[in-house]
Order: C-alpha cells, then sequence, then structure tokens
C-alpha cells in the first residue's frame, strides 16, 4: 500500500495539538514541528484520543469513550519450544494466568501464542513464570525464548485489542466515525466490520478516504 500511495511516512514524532483554522488543519508535534493540510486523518487507538489537544474541541462523545478505555488490557505472549510436541489448542479459566494457548507455527520448533485477562496475574517479561503457566496446559513443556509487549503500559496504546464498553457500538460507534470539519478519523478501534483485526483498519482506512477524497472534490 505504501508503495501505491507514494506517501512520506514519518515515525517516532509524537503529535501534541491539531488546529484548524482558515479551511487548514495545522498539526504541531511535540518536538514543535508543523505540518499544513487541507485535511487530516486521526488513525488512533480509542485511547489515546485525548492525548491530543484539539483546538476546536472534538465531540464529547469521543472525548467520553476515549477518557473511559475501553476495556481489552489482557495479555499475548509468543513463546519458542526446544523441541516438538503434538499440535494442540487447549481452553483454561479465568483464574488461570493464560486462559488460551495453541501452537501457532509448526516447524523445525514450534511457536505456541498464549492469551491472558488479567496482566497482573502473569509477568510477561519472567520466562519461568511463562513457562509454569504454558505447562498447566502442556506438561513437561521446554520453552526457548519468548516474547511480549506491555500494550497497557505502552503510551501510544494504553490498553490491547479494542472490546467496548456497554452501549459503546449501539450509542456511540457513528459519532466515533464522524468527521469534524476537516478532520477525519479512522482506524480499527472504530471500523464497522472486524473492530480490533487489520481488516478493520483497512476497512475504516478506505471508508475514510474515500470521505476525505469526495470532500475535496
Amino acid at each position: 500500500m505504501q508503495n501505491d500511495n507514494g506517501s512520506e511516512v514519518i515515525y517516532s514524532i509524537p503529535v501534541q495539538s491539531v488546529v484548524q483554522a482558515h479551511n487548514r488543519v495545522t498539526v504541531t508535534t511535540k518536538a514543535g514541528s508543523t505540518y499544513v493540510a487541507r485535511s487530516v486523518v486521526v488513525a488512533l487507538p480509542l485511547n489515546c484520543l485525548n492525548d491530543i489537544d484539539f483546538t476546536l474541541k472534538i465531540s464529547s462523545t469521543k472525548q467520553r469513550v476515549s477518557e473511559a478505555r475501553h476495556t481489552g488490557s489482557g495479555i499475548k505472549i509468543y513463546a519458542r519450544t526446544r523441541k516438538k510436541y503434538p499440535i494442540f489448542l487447549g481452553h483454561g479459566n479465568y483464574q488461570m494466568p493464560l486462559c488460551f494457548l495453541f501452537t501457532e507455527y509448526d516447524d523445525d520448533d514450534q511457536l505456541l501464542v498464549g492469551f491472558g485477562v488479567d496482566p497482573d496475574r502473569l509477568d510477561i517479561h519472567d520466562s519461568e513464570a511463562i513457562s509454569a503457566a504454558m505447562r498447566q496446559f502442556v506438561p513437561n513443556l521446554e520453552i526457548g525464548e519468548t516474547l511480549s509487549h506491555d500494550w497497557n503500559q505502552d503510551p501510544y496504546a494504553r490498553g490491547t485489542w479494542c472490546m467496548y464498553r456497554p452501549n459503546t457500538l449501539t450509542n456511540d460507534l457513528s459519532e466515533l466515525q464522524r468527521s469534524e470539519g476537516n478532520v477525519y478519523f479512522a482506524g480499527a478501534d472504530i471500523a464497522s466490520g472486524w473492530r480490533g483485526f487489520i481488516d478493520g483498519a483497512i476497512e475504516s482506512g478506505m471508508r475514510t478516504a474515500r470521505q476525505v477524497a469526495d470532500n475535496l472534490g
């Protein structure tokens, strides 16, 4: 997609504010640099929307949903086995450190992926604790390297995959998707379908890009 559109991509420059004035939108970064455009698409996670200073304040619904944060706060861990095991899929219960574990890839060695509901029940950086949690599914399991990321503490995510609070889908989704002036909103968190997945991000991006193109004429 990047090769097709030919746009410039700039990484690791957090945005401070978005200002609308005189039919233009100015984006200012925390480093002080500015970018001016006729339209801007905001594709932040919902949990981070309130971290941006919108001079023309976004709607109270958008602010409320962002402040409340969605409920996605689980953990996801990858682990490489030291030897081959039968391919499996296992379900645990809510009290276990990992409630779901399965074989993701089966090659010379194997890659397992596990999910947990509560980050306080398992240190995702403790290989011994991870091994113990996975051995609840596969006794005598030998784990090598493990990999995870603490999305809950990541300031640019503030949570994991998007799970709405009660009534957000039925009462708030259309407002979360609605543009405000020349500022548009997109992303997997506000997709009409496959919310929280890359499929939803693409669907939302396509829909918003068409709105921008139509309005720019």
